[in-house]
C-alpha cells in the first residue's frame, strides 16, 4: 500500500499490511458504498476474492475452464478452445495478472461488452473502441481487455479510498518532541547494549528511525545496496515462501527477476540498512566514539 494512502486511512485500516485486506474493510464503510456506483462496487467486491497467485495450478486450470463457459457466451466467442488455449490463458494470468481474482477475470470481459471499459480500451482509426476478438481468443485480445480492466479498477480503488472518512494524524509540538527525544534515547541504549554485549536490537521499525537519526549526525552515510544484500534478500524471500508468508509462485517470480524485482530490491534495502547501522555501531566502538555527543535532543 502506498505510504500516502496509509496516512489518510483510519486506525482500523492502517494496521492492515495487505492491500486486499484494506479493500475488504473499506467496502464496509457507508461512505464508500455511497460514493461508488454498482459497477464500481462490484469491482471492489471482486478484488477482495482469492487471487490467482494463491490458487494451485491444477485447480486454476479446472476452475478457469468453468469460468470460460460464461466468458465465451458473454463475448460471443463460437470458436472451441483446446488444451493449448486454456493452458496459455492460465500461464498469462499467472505471469501478468496474478494479483487479480477469477471473479475479476470474468467481470473484466462482462464490462468490456457493456461498454464500461471504453475509456480504457484502445481506439480504432475512426475513434471506435477496439474490443473485438474476431473469433480468436489469443493473448493480444484478452491482454487488451484485462489491461483496460486494471485501469478501471485502479480509478475505482482511488475513488473508494478518497471516500473514506479522513483521520487526522496531527500531534502537538510537545508530543513530537517527546517522541523524537524518546527515539534518540532508545538509540543510545541500543548502541551501548551492542557495545557491551554484542547484541543488536530486534529488526523492524527501529531500523528506519535509528538510520535516520544516525544520518542526521553524519555518523552514517546514505544507504547503498550491495550484491551481498541482494543475495540475502533473495534468501529471505525463499524463507517467506517456506513459512507460507508468500505463495511459491510469487517467490519464484520475484527470484526470477532478481534485483529487477521491486520486492527483492525492497528487502535488499532493509538488509542494507540493517547492515550499515551495525557497521556504524562497529566503527563507533572501535574508535571509542561517544554517541551521546552527536545526538541533539530537543
Amino acid at each position: 500500500m502506498l505510504p500516502e494512502v496509509r496516512r489518510i486511512l483510519l486506525p482500523e485500516l492502517q494496521k492492515e499490511t495487505r492491500a486486499v485486506e484494506v479493500r475488504k474493510k473499506a467496502i464496509e464503510f457507508p461512505e464508500v458504498k455511497e460514493a461508488l456506483n454498482k459497477v464500481e462496487y462490484s469491482i471492489m467486491i471482486a478484488s477482495t476474492k482469492q487471487s490467482i497467485a494463491e490458487i494451485e495450478t491444477r485447480i486454476l486450470v479446472d476452475t478457469l475452464a468453468q469460468v470460460m463457459v460464461y466468458i465465451k457466451k458473454d463475448i460471443g466467442l463460437r470458436t472451441e478452445l483446446d488444451e493449448y488455449d486454456m493452458t496459455r490463458f492460465a500461464d498469462v494470468l499467472r505471469k501478468y495478472y496474478y494479483e487479480m481474482s477469477l471473479s475479476e477475470i470474468k467481470l473484466a470481459f462482462e464490462l468490456s461488452i457493456v461498454g464500461e471499459l471504453n475509456d480504457f480500451l484502445p481506439k480504432k482509426g475512426n475513434g471506435d473502441v477496439e474490443n473485438n476478438h474476431y473469433q480468436q481468443f489469443n493473448v493480444e485480445y484478452y491482454s487488451k481487455i484485462l489491461k483496460a480492466y486494471k485501469k478501471k479498477k485502479n480509478t475505482t480503488i482511488t475513488k473508494a479510498y478518497d471516500a473514506l472518512p479522513k483521520h487526522s494524524n496531527q500531534i502537538s509540538i510537545d508530543e513530537k518532541k517527546r517522541l523524537y527525544n524518546g527515539n534518540l534515547h532508545n538509540l543510545t541504549l541500543a548502541f551501548y547494549r551492542y557495545k557491551y554485549t554484542g547484541i543488536m536490537y530486534p529488526t523492524g521499525l527501529k531500523d528506519l528511525l535509528y538510520s535516520r537519526a544516525l544520518e542526521k549526525t553524519g555518523l552514517m552515510s546514505t544507504i547503498n545496496i550491495n550484491d551481498s544484500d541482494i543475495d540475502r534478500a533473495m534468501s529471505l524471500i525463499t524463507q517467506k515462501a517456506e513459512k507460507r508468508l508468500l505463495s511459491q509462485f510469487q517467490a519464484n517470480s520475484y527470484l526470477k527477476h532478481g534485483a529487477k524485482s521491486y520486492e527483492v530490491n525492497q528487502d535488499a534495502y532493509f538488509v542494507a540498512r540493517r547492515r550499515e547501522i551495525k557497521e556504524c555501531f562497529d566503527w563507533m566502538v572501535k574508535n571509542e566514539v561517544q554517541i551521546i555527543n552527536y545526538l541533539k535532543f530537543v
